[in-house]
């Protein structure tokens, strides 16, 4: 199964390859390599020019090589990639671990913290509740002074010529 699952790999890449030489794009598979390219470890990759980077670089969306021959063909890249990771997790006995991960609880890495709407609505509808108070008690108290100093003046003041009829009366 996996001899046969190779085979068409590798054909899909040559005809992807074919595809995309003739429509104009460049292809790792149809540019010879200006010189073999030796990485030393498991973990870098070798460009098409000759320089190596890391493994992880390799299809991440930002070319690495000077060349981009990094960024060609990354859907056959993935591919192979999973089989060959498959066929190790399959040989490879994994120890299991001896500790196990703690869920820990703490502040959000964003210190500042957001009110659901509906939160946010009612402390906007209280203070507005509570602003109109204020300025009603406000105007409630400025009128009943108002009109108290008018009271005080009306007592005060002898217009009417019958006050000063009956005050006069009263000392005679």
């Amino acid at each position: 199964m996996i001899p046969l699952l190779t085979v068409l790999l590798q054909l899909f890449d040559l005809l992807s390859a074919q595809l995309e030489s003739s429509m104009g794009m460049q292809s790792n598979l149809d540019a010879p390599p200006k010189q073999l390219p030796q990485c030393s470890g498991e973990w870098q990759w070798p460009c098409r020019n000759g320089e190596c980077i890391a493994r992880y670089d390799v299809c991440d969306g930002i070319p690495q090589c000077s060349d981009g021959s990094d960024e060609w063909n990354c859907e056959n890249w993935r591919a192979r990639q999973n089989q060959y990771d498959g066929g190790l997790q399959g040989n490879v006995n994994r120890p299991v671990p001896t500790t196990q991960a703690t869920p820990t609880t703490g502040a959000p890495e964003d210190s500042s913290t957001w009110l659901p709407t509906k939160e946010e609505f009612l402390i906007l509808a209280a203070f507005a509740v509570l602003a109109v108070l204020i300025v009603m008690v406000i105007r409630r108290r400025a009128r009943a002074k108002v009109l108290a100093r008018n009271r005080r003046g009306n007592l005060l003041q002898a217009d009417s010529d019958e006050d000063d009829i009956l005050i006069s009366s009263m000392y005679s």
